[in-house]
């Protein structure tokens, strides 16, 4: 026969089990509203310059929830530069292709072992191996901008115009250009007008863009000039490894936009020059990761830590619980209180 020790005993069990079947309740039901994050998957692009060489790190959620269709939104997590750049190898190739080949083969065989896939979003070789050797040049080196610039102009041939407007050698371009139209320039000229900036007094906003709504050509052209007429050795090295493409560079840009593509004074107020758009580096490789992800078939998390299916049972099993644990140990406590009371 149950006394009434053993009545205080299973009313503090049912008591305890009670309280676990609310936390479970609780708990189940934060599992249910917890909302997983996709997978996320990470790339890395190696920009492999002739000079030096950078590294991109990329992110982007695995199921492609936050692009358009196939295409994901790519995110910048890391770049940073490495010693080491193509020109070499690229010049061992034109005496020795099949080792440079072998290399490159040899490496994509390194990667495969590590379960990296590796492509190659560019000819290793093209921009060296299409060059002409025959071809023949031409080097100014009179420290003369005006001439450096009237070269330049006429390298731009307009003479020859197929549509109604071309910008030059032919090509289709509306003119005049509307005064709403926006541009935007990146990497080389980035590069460039960093260097060149500290001549036209322009600082580059706080992610490094540079904007030219207050300025005009004639800042830019005087800034060019001036570069341009430094005596050579103010160009060379150890200062700055660009200094001595400064003026060409320089002068080339500027000369496209105003006599090539015809752009004036209200155009350049609608240019910026940028290095950074929401945290990431703007350049090729942007482009190719964004457009590599439609390669990659996505990869689907389930939304949440349970299904609905077991959501139920659980819900079902701890609401079973609770209720019988509240009736034993309702139960107890009353048959012990009548107990004490005899």
């Amino acid at each position: 026969m149950l006394r009434a020790a053993h009545f205080k005993l299973i009313a503090i069990v049912s008591i305890f089990v009670t309280i676990l079947s609310v936390v479970g309740l609780t708990v189940l039901v934060v599992l249910w509203h917890k909302k997983l994050s996709p997978f996320q998957d990470y790339a890395l692009v190696v920009d492999a310059g002739s000079t030096h060489s950078k590294i991109f790190l990329y992110t982007w959620p695995a199921d492609k929830s936050d692009g358009l269709g196939e295409t994901s939104r790519i995110t910048q997590v890391k770049a940073c530069n490495v010693p080491g750049g193509t020109a070499g190898l690229r010049l061992f190739n034109m005496s020795n292709s099949s080792y440079t080949n072998s290399l490159l083969a040899s490496t994509r065989a390194y990667f495969s072992t590590l379960g990296v896939l590796i492509k190659a979003p560019e000819s290793q070789y093209a921009p060296l191996s299409s060059l002409d050797t025959s071809s023949k040049f031409t080097f100014v080196g009179l420290g003369n901008s005006t001439r450096c610039s009237v070269l330049l102009q006429e390298r731009l041939n307009e003479s020859v115009c197929t549509s109604t407007t071309c910008s030059f050698n032919n090509v289709y371009q509306p003119k005049p250009i509307s005064a709403s139209l926006k541009f935007i320039a990146i990497s080389a000229w980035y590069t460039t007008f960093q260097n060149l900036a500290p001549n036209v007094s322009l600082s580059p906003d706080q992610d490094g863009n540079f904007n030219f709504s207050k300025v005009n050509f004639s800042q830019i052209k005087a800034a060019i000039n001036a570069i341009c007429n430094q005596p050579w050795s103010d160009q060379l090295p150890p200062k700055d490894q660009y200094r001595p493409f400064l003026c060409f560079n320089s002068m080339y840009h500027w000369t496209l936009l105003e006599y090539g593509y015809s752009m004036n004074d209200t155009n350049l107020r609608n240019f910026q020059i940028v290095k950074k758009i929401n945290s990431n580096d703007i350049g090729w490789t942007l482009g190719f990761m964004i457009n590599q992800t439609n390669t990659i078939s996505a990869e689907f998390r389930p939304t949440r830590l349970i299904t609905q299916s077991e959501f139920a049972g659980l819900l079902f099993l701890c609401l079973l619980v609770l209720i019988a644990s509240a009736i034993i140990s309702g139960l107890a406590v009353r048959f012990c209180a009548r107990r004490q009371g005899y």
